[in-house]
């Protein structure tokens, strides 16, 4: 079998939602409407070039010998059954334009990149523009790009604003048969090619014209109320299995971003065999919890923690953490509410070290504000904490701004179901906190979260009233794996000494076993 030559993109994320990266010798059309960042993909696309070549001539100087050698993998992404991509140092990347902005004015915007570095030009990246040929007609643009890129030893070319050249003809299939030749030429040549689009992928009829293409790239911006939603598409990619779907992408001053989508990434089948009755259970320090329990969580198992406003459900997920902590079991915090600085003053006032536990490495805390959360930005940031810390405990605190989210292209399910995927397949035992909306009172409606269905075990904390007299109780409502205590005991939450829980069963037990025999016959 024919060995596919790959091109690393040195975008962050873009080589893993291509399957690999871009093809060697291929023609990728990207496609998307005006303010999408084409123009600044491809001029990304150019830079990271430019730097292989560099390092290209740096490894050939060290080594003192032709400049024929595995160039670094730009994106820290690409798959290991790939080959990066061999070629001469000679090689350039050209950017040719239409009647887009003038090459000064593109210059002074791309120097405010941080990847931009002027000392590129001429020697690895040279500007060129076709309007001089354009009025005499699509042969002459063709034979000016092939001419050039001779010329110049191209090894990679962009072509920036394509519909200029698709209006110099009145038939599609012109303009179809220009691509055709071009790609054609270019790949004899061992040239990429990436031209940009004015278009939206999803117009009737839209991809006519770029079936000559090797691979098909859409951008996407959506308007939903107030906020733009940025998404990229990978509609094909010959020769290699991108991640379908829609995947995030984000532009800042690093230049493009692209966080592929968690539910592609996440394994397709649970390896997880639920808990035996001799499995390792995980305690969260507190003896009468980890009773009701039958011993603790199961390992590798999730956990929905439900419960009112300031019941304690982010000071019990604490109490998991810290006894991961004392037991060598790396953890992460995730939540939206609270900053670093209020935990660790929380954690404090009930006698418990958080920051002690942070600056020695155990816990990782990740404080996100709940403004315009991208699912697959929070997913990467999980992926990466995770490996960087071999995370064993994981505590997610408020599912319900998680759930708001993705509420956008209706992914709640998907997302939590691939979160749980997750989990399961690197053994972390997970706990997420959900928020009942009803303060006082036995009532629980969960039926919001499809974590209530995901989870293998649910745990209510709640406040109920007594004659005159606000009191907090625990109880167990399911656990898939393992035998429990179906009980409601009552906890108090004292400064210095924390949460305790009561050994003995509450005299308002009779209203919530009732409700835990009822959400039981519906799960």
């Amino acid at each position: 079998m024919r060995e596919i030559k790959i091109l690393n993109t040195g975008i962050t994320g873009f080589d893993t939602v291509l399957g690999g990266g871009i093809p060697v010798g291929s023609l990728v059309m990207l496609v998307g409407s005006p303010g999408t960042g084409k123009t600044l993909m491809i001029q990304q696309l150019c830079f990271a070039w430019a730097r292989r070549q560099q390092e290209l001539r740096r490894q050939d100087n060290a080594q003192d010998k032709p400049a024929i050698v595995e160039p670094p993998d730009l994106a820290g992404d690409a798959p290991g059954n790939q080959r990066a991509f061999r070629r001469s140092v000679s090689a350039k990347a050209i950017y040719f334009s239409t009647l887009s902005e003038p090459h000064d004015k593109l210059i002074e915007h791309v120097s405010q990149m941080d990847f931009f570095d002027e000392a590129f030009f001429v020697e690895d990246i040279r500007l060129f523009s076709l309007t001089s040929v354009m009025d005499e007609g699509l042969q002459k643009v063709a034979d000016l790009i092939v001419d050039t890129v001779r010329h110049e030893k191209a090894g990679f070319i962009a072509l920036d604003g394509f519909r200029a050249l698709e209006g110099l003809v009145a038939n599609p299939d012109a303009v179809r048969r220009f691509l055709y030749r071009l790609s054609a030429q270019l790949n004899l040549l061992g040239v990429t090619t990436v031209i940009s689009l004015e278009r939206s992928l999803n117009d009737t009829g839209s991809e006519g014209d770029l079936t000559i293409a090797d691979a098909i790239i859409g951008l996407y911006n959506n308007l939903d109320g107030a906020r733009v939603h940025t998404r990229l598409e990978v509609r094909k990619v010959r020769g290699l299995r991108q991640l379908r779907g829609l995947h995030t992408y984000d532009i800042s001053k690093k230049g493009w971003t692209i966080y592929p989508s968690f539910e592609s990434l996440a394994p397709q089948l649970l390896n997880y065999t639920g808990a035996g009755s001799d499995d390792l259970r995980i305690g969260f320090g507190l003896p009468a919890l980890e009773n009701m329990l039958g011993g603790g969580l199961p390992k590798g198992s999730t956990t929905l923690l439900a419960g009112s406003l300031g019941v304690g459900k982010t000071l019990l997920g604490l109490n998991y953490l810290m006894e991961g902590a004392r037991k060598n079991e790396p953890g992460l915090y995730i939540g939206f509410y609270e900053s670093a600085t209020q935990l660790f003053n929380k954690a404090e006032r009930f006698g418990i070290d958080l920051r002690g536990a942070v600056e020695s490495g155990m816990i990782t805390l990740v404080n996100l504000a709940p403004i315009q959360l991208e699912p697959d930005v929070l997913g990467a940031r999980l992926m990466q904490e995770v490996e960087r810390h071999s995370v064993e405990r994981f505590v997610l605190d408020g599912i319900l701004e998680l759930e708001l989210a993705c509420r956008y292209g209706n992914r709640e399910h998907d997302f939590l179901a691939a979160l749980v995927a997750y989990s399961k397949d690197r053994n972390i035992t997970t706990i997420y906190t959900y928020k009942i909306s009803k303060i006082i009172g036995p009532e629980l409606d969960i039926t919001n979260t499809s974590l209530s269905v995901l989870a293998e075990n649910l745990i209510l904390l709640r406040q109920l009233e007594r004659q005159g007299r606000f009191y907090r109780v625990i109880s167990i409502l399911q656990m898939r794996d393992s035998a429990h205590d179906p009980n409601l005991r009552e906890f108090t939450i004292d400064d210095n000494s924390g949460i305790n829980i009561e050994d003995f069963v509450t005299e308002e037990s009779e209203p919530i076993s009732s409700l835990a025999a009822g959400y039981e016959s519906d799960n």
